[in-house]
């Protein structure tokens, strides 16, 4: 996670789940548009990645806040 991801979920006024759903899901179509192979571990890729990044963000957040 970096901290551009962290001011844009700021600026957006929005959860960082919606954000990075929406994020990757722009990626998903641009590839599918675009004729890149897409598998089913590429979709499940993106779905986990959302959730994992949902557990973890707490804990980065409360990193970045005690360094900077």
């Amino acid at each position: 996670m970096d901290r551009l991801t962290l001011l844009v979920k700021e600026l957006a006024k929005t959860t960082l789940f919606s954000l990075r759903t929406a994020i990757y899901f722009i990626f998903l179509v641009l590839a599918i548009m675009f004729g890149v192979p897409v598998s089913i571990g590429t979709v499940l890729t993106v779905c986990f990645r959302v959730f994992i990044l949902n557990v973890i963000m707490p804990i980065t957040e409360k990193t970045l806040d005690r360094v900077l």
